[in-house]
């Protein structure tokens, strides 16, 4: 009751100042008493809306904490599924660099996953998400699509479609992960979009994690082999089966959360018109002037990160333990040495401390440094002839994931916030297609330093 009462206050000030001024411009101009009344009638419908009215998203009040544990959970929930397909591929790399070696699948499949990514959302932008605005309509038959892709790895694996299979996840991923941003951004704060960075990290930790104890039940000291990969594999899919096909119920759980429907039905309501509350059409121009700076700074983040993983950190050579192991190295070794840092970093990027630590500006330092040491060395290390201990790449596997947990997590909190609350979810989309432009030009940087040096010298042996 209280918090009702102090918004309550709050809209009542806003009317009273609206108020204050019409009378000032009134008193300036003395238009007569006929124009007045109907400038005194017309002030209720032309007042700014408030933040929940102008958002779609539930005011803090009208949320209880069960509602916005529940909202939480399923964002958490429906966009690590969609992260487990992708990291379902990668957790494999080691079976299909196993069979089809001249393929190259840890550096080309991310190139065609970003390619698709990217495409995919800047259709979204340059129509303004005209194609469907309908959020079920893209979200359900994107987690069905899912399950269809699991299906075709079972049935007809090879180079194409393992290809085609990092395609269509990239196309699914517009699809699907792009609207629960967006949503989350009209969130009264950043807690949605943080449960969607942490799902996104626990797809990793969890899909290696299982996959690793598939291998290690179905042959024990043995799971190296070719063979064991294989089966592995397979028991892995059809539990990923299960875990897509069980996310179409949980979607719909999810929007009949109470505040959390509100939203999405302002949201839909708002893009069939292509404007925001207040009537207008939003500008992409003043979005992309507010959030430039954590654009670039997560694009930038992220090419670092996919420049040096997994592709260069796959292609070291193994030393020590895993020079008799080798098959143990990329998948699951770097993948999980990743994925355990890049989810502690998104789990704690938006602890009040770190908040406080890594504000924008930290961010952009953190960013560039990163950058300045991360390419010398892609560039240097595999033209330079020397071998490097299979523990000194995990350290840095693990020092590249956790500086990106921590700037994906900050950069996604910061972009929305910068603009009004009614521009948010175009802001959300912004910010969503520097992840995947980051992607893209991680990947193929990745891919040119591989074909330069990696490749031929493959060729060779």
């Amino acid at each position: 009751r209280l918090a009702r009462r102090c918004e309550w206050q709050r809209t009542g000030m806003q009317l009273l100042e609206i108020d204050r001024a019409v009378e000032e411009d009134e008193s300036s101009h003395k238009d007569g008493d006929s124009d007045t009344k109907s400038t005194r009638t017309s002030v209720p419908a032309t007042r700014p809306p408030t933040g929940a009215e102008s958002s779609g998203a539930p005011d803090g009040p009208s949320a209880t904490r069960a509602e916005a544990w529940l909202a939480m959970a399923g964002c958490f929930y429906l966009n690590m599924v969609v992260l487990w397909s992708y990291q379902s591929l990668l957790a494999s790399l080691a079976l299909y660099e196993e069979r089809w070696p001249r393929a190259h699948v840890s550096f080309t499949g991310l190139v065609v996953f970003g390619v698709a990514m990217c495409a995919g959302q800047g259709l979204q932008l340059a129509t303004r998400g005209a194609w469907c605005r309908r959020y079920g309509v893209r979200i359900i038959p994107g987690y069905a699509i899912l399950t269809g892709v699991c299906f075709v790895l079972l049935l007809a694996p090879s180079e194409g479609t393992i290809l085609g299979s990092f395609a269509t996840v990239g196309l699914v991923c517009c699809l699907t992960e792009a609207p629960l941003y967006s949503l989350a951004s009209r969130w009264r704060d950043s807690a949605l979009t943080t449960s969607l960075n942490a799902g996104n990290g626990a797809a990793g930790v969890l899909n290696i994690s299982a996959l690793t104890a598939i291998r290690l039940a179905l042959s024990g000291r043995r799971a190296g082999a070719p063979s064991t990969l294989d089966r592995a594999n397979r028991v892995f899919l059809l539990s990923s089966l299960a875990l897509t096909a069980a996310a179409i119920p949980a979607y719909c759980a999810l929007v009949r959360v109470r505040p959390l429907g509100r939203a999405l039905r302002g949201a839909q309501s708002q893009a069939a018109e292509g404007k925001d509350a207040g009537g207008e059409v939003v500008s992409y121009g003043r979005v992309w002037a507010q959030v430039r700076a954590p654009f670039l700074c997560q694009l930038l983040s992220f090419a670092t990160t996919l420049l040096l993983w997994p592709g260069l950190a796959c292609a070291a050579e193994p030393t020590g333990w895993f020079a008799a192991h080798a098959m143990w190295f990329c998948s699951p070794a770097i993948i999980a040495a990743f994925n355990v840092a890049d989810f502690v970093g998104k789990a704690i990027g938006n602890q009040p401390r770190v908040v406080r630590v890594l504000s924008l500006r930290a961010c952009v330092l953190l960013t560039v440094c990163r950058a300045g040491f991360a390419m010398p060395i892609a560039l240097a290390l595999p033209g330079s002839g020397t071998s490097v201990w299979s523990t000194g790449v995990l350290a840095a596997v693990v020092g590249v994931g956790l500086s990106n947990g921590l700037l994906a997590t900050r950069t996604m909190c910061l972009g929305p916030q910068c603009v009004q609350v009614h521009e948010r979810a175009v802001a959300a989309d912004f910010m969503v297609l520097s992840l995947y432009l980051g992607i893209t030009v991680g990947s193929l940087s990745g891919y040119a330093v591989g074909r330069s040096v990696l490749f031929s010298v493959a060729s060779e042996i």
